[in-house]
């Protein structure tokens, strides 16, 4: 799959903000964003933001009159505390003329913004910061300038994902599509409506620098418990043999004592002792393995 944010980032920023979604479903929610990014995939050109639920809670809405149960959501089973969910657009699908509008909304619901305070070089900068997937260093090429068709460098680093560990506040309800108004109510059909609403201002709130660096510590270290590539295993050396028990030290009672003639390094066999007159003996030699016997 391509990453494909910058090809969107203009069809984002000047777009209108439309609102819309595939897999939120209806509820009311406190979002923990994973991780922003764009993609081509098959089916076409997709912008995803993923999710964890920090704070679920219903949403109900009326189901109108003779419309299929199956076509409308209840609001009654919102997306669980401790899932994950995605916001994902697709710009080349059904939905292609609302697409931009609806990634700008978000973008604008993270950062406290409205349109009116923002400006398409604005909202085309951010949009690129925040779907980018690899660490940007100072030199490294991020476009090119039109006038001179020479590469335009980084004059400062910037960390890849960098909405990841922020907090977002998300509505979700049931909007009848325009076309089907008129139509009879089991030809109706619905959208999941999606209202974004900020939940501290970058290095404010809930979006304070610590709590967002806390949560990211905690999502990048999740994400490495969870991969499935296989470890090997570091091949340890086997454990050191245990040090030698020191011998013990022979030493029989009187009148035993080592004899004068005994060798450096002797054996228990050449070890060899004598029984000293002097000490009540009788002048008799054994050796060690003899005395240890009771010989």
């Amino acid at each position: 799959m391509a990453d494909i944010s910058g090809e969107l980032s203009e069809l984002i920023s000047k777009s209108e903000a439309f609102t819309t979604s595939d897999n939120i479903r209806v509820g009311r929610y406190k979002f923990l964003v994973k991780r922003i990014f764009a993609e081509k995939v098959n089916s076409g050109r997709f912008a995803f933001a993923e999710f964890k639920v920090l704070e679920s809670n219903p949403n109900p809405q009326v189901l109108p009159p003779g419309v299929p149960a199956n076509k409308f959501d209840s609001g009654a089973n919102p997306n669980l505390v401790g899932s994950s969910c995605a916001m994902k657009v697709n710009f080349d699908g059904p939905g292609a003329k609302s697409a931009p509008g609806n990634v700008k909304a978000f973008v604008l619901g993270l950062f406290g913004k409205n349109q009116s305070e923002t400006n398409q070089e604005e909202v085309d900068g951010t949009w690129r910061d925040l779907a980018r997937q690899k660490d940007l260093k100072v030199g490294d090429a991020v476009g090119i300038n039109p006038t001179t068709n020479q590469p335009i460098l980084a004059d400062k680093a910037k960390r890849a994902n960098p909405g990841c560990g922020m907090v977002i506040y998300c509505t979700a309800s049931m909007k009848e599509k325009q076309k089907t108004k008129l139509l009879p109510p089991e030809q109706k059909e619905f959208i999941t409506f999606i209202q974004w609403e900020c939940a501290g201002k970058p290095g404010t709130g809930e979006n304070a620098a610590e709590l967002v660096a806390k949560r990211r510590s905690e999502i990048e270290n999740a994400a490495v418990e969870d991969d499935d590539t296989p470890v090997v295993a570091a091949v340890s050396a086997p454990p050191a043999p245990p040090a030698p028990t020191a011998p013990t030290v022979f030493s029989p009672a009187a009148p035993w004592v080592a004899h004068p003639s005994m060798p450096p390094g002797a054996t228990p066999e050449t070890r060899w002792y004598w029984s000293n007159p002097k000490l009540g003996g009788n002048n008799a030699v054994k050796n060690e393995i003899q005395l240890r016997n009771g010989a």
